[in-house]
């Protein structure tokens, strides 16, 4: 009766999570609840449900305190379901804090204690957390060896499903294929739809959505799904605010994106999101090159690194100025006499890329030199083929007035980039 009960009140806290109420009324109910659980019950639903509004609500150091708790005991009392669910708990929470590798052996325990043949259902959301924590640190192919695993189609109409449509999402999106990930971002926002469960602090699909709509140069669409999100965030945690004005400084005039930036850095700071602070400082130092801030770029850049470090993320060791191409042909400078029409018309970030890769160098020496994934490498390239009105890389350079000398490819440069091009560190 007693565990009834406990159910129905971890059932209303879910319910409550909805509201504009207080997060700190969430975390105080929450925590009850958890003091109640034990794996001598008969289901962890309670249990978990506490943990989930624990981490909707932004209270990451108490939901991984008590996932610790609830994992050791199942563990002791050997219970290997209770064990592999609240372990899978814990990866979000580890997720959510910017820390990957145990992200990843919180989930890897969860699939070896209860293998995913043992899950039904379930199995979506251990493996959706195996798949963002390697998509993440760039290992795409172990990633993809995840998706080799069977989740039944009833996992759609579960929690489990949205999350394994998120990781794959952002899978996508790190491979470079941008309409995979499109689909499955709005997939998360129909399934919410659908279940009247409108929650951004569990899936935030459209700022992930806007995102893949930066990439491909529809800024209209962009910008709509990124003013909704944020006119939702209200009294709500504040992190799904600072994810999306990260974004939305993709878009916006050269002179506002270290304003918003700023609010980004400041909101995720505070909220503990460590991976998403490390890619709004990386944005910033973008910006700081687009604006010649040589010197504040270097020390947003190298924070940005060290944060990406910390979060599981092998960064490269910045031995030069990141600007690359901005050095020979920076932004301010893009008119100047000779310059096609359409090259004014490309951001800082795409300029830079789009020159490099004029001159012959591969997306991987480009994505080490400007500290950006080769997925973003391919999508500024290809919004830069689309402005430049060309098809081929060999097509570049005449459509950005670069000199015949400046073309040569990068033999002989050990670490990605000539001297030449860019700036001493």
């Amino acid at each position: 009766m007693a565990e009834h009960g406990t159910q129905q009140r971890a059932l209303a806290l879910i319910t409550s999570v909805l509201d504009e109420g207080a997060a700190g009324d969430v975390i105080v109910r929450a925590e009850r609840i958890l003091q109640e659980t034990r794996p001598e019950d008969r289901t962890p639903a309670a249990g978990l449900a506490a943990l989930v509004a624990l981490i909707v609500a932004d209270g990451l150091p108490e939901a991984s305190r008590w996932c610790d708790i609830l994992v050791a005991e199942a563990r002791e009392r050997r219970a290997p379901m209770w064990q592999a669910l609240f372990a899978t708990a814990k990866a979000y929470t580890e997720i959510r804090l910017g820390e990957l590798p145990a992200a990843e052996e919180s989930a890897h325990t969860a699939l070896t204690v209860v293998p995913p043949e043992g899950w039904g259902a379930a199995v979506a959301a251990p493996v959706a957390a195996l798949l963002y924590a390697k998509a993440a640190t760039g290992r795409l192919d172990e990633a993809a060896a995840h998706l080799r695993i069977p989740v039944p189609d009833a996992a759609f109409r579960t929690p489990g499903g949205l999350l394994y449509l998120w990781a794959r999402g952002h899978y996508h999106l790190a491979a470079g294929r941008l309409y995979a990930a499109l689909e499955d971002f709005h997939g998360c926002g129909d399934l919410m739809a659908r279940w009247r469960l409108d929650l951004s602090a569990l899936v935030p699909w459209r700022s992930d959505a806007a995102q893949v709509y930066v990439a491909l140069g529809d800024d209209r669409r962009a910008r709509s799904l990124l003013e909704d999100e944020l006119a939702r965030t209200g009294t709500r945690p504040p992190w799904m605010r600072g994810v999306a004005l990260r974004v939305l400084a993709a878009l916006a005039d050269r002179a506002d994106r270290p304003r918003l930036l700023a609010e980004s850095l400041d909101i995720l700071q505070r909220s503990g999101h460590r991976l998403e602070l490390a890619y709004a400082m990386a944005e910033l130092s973008y910006s700081h090159w687009d604006r010649n801030e040589d010197g504040r770029a270097r020390v947003a850049a190298r924070k940005a690194q060290q944060l990406m470090r910390e979060c599981g993320i092998k960064a490269p060791v910045l031995k030069a100025s990141p600007v690359g191409a901005a050095s020979a042909c920076p932004p301010e400078r893009s008119e100047r006499p000779g310059a096609g029409r359409s090259a004014t018309e490309l951001s800082g970030a795409e300029l830079r890329v789009a020159t490099l890769a004029a001159r012959g160098y591969t997306n991987r020496q480009i994505a080490g030199a400007l500290f950006i994934t080769i997925s973003t490498v391919e999508q500024h390239l290809t919004r830069a083929y689309r402005k430049l009105g060309v098809q081929r890389r060999t097509d570049l350079a005449a459509r950005l007035n670069l000199d015949a000398g400046e073309e040569a490819g990068p033999a002989g440069c050990g670490d990605g980039l000539s001297r030449d091009c860019l700036r001493a560190g």
